[in-house]
């Protein structure tokens, strides 16, 4: 049950995440300054780490449950 709830609960943020990463490699594409392409690269760098951990629990919860 516990598991259920938490799923529920990391879903939406995985879904805004997701739209969040793909905004910014959106942003990536069309900047041309190098000093604020540096910044987005490394604010991507750290948006995809916390997706993928979030990815793997998510991962880990839906094993759990079935």
């Amino acid at each position: 049950m516990r598991s259920q709830q938490r799923l529920d609960t990391l879903q939406p943020e995985w879904d805004s995440r997701i739209e969040k990463v793909k905004q910014m490699r959106e942003d990536l594409a069309i900047e041309a300054g190098t000093a604020i392409k540096f910044q987005l690269e490394k604010e991507l760098l750290n948006e995809e780490t916390k997706l993928a951990h979030l990815g793997d629990e998510l991962d880990r919860l839906e094993s759990e449950l079935l």
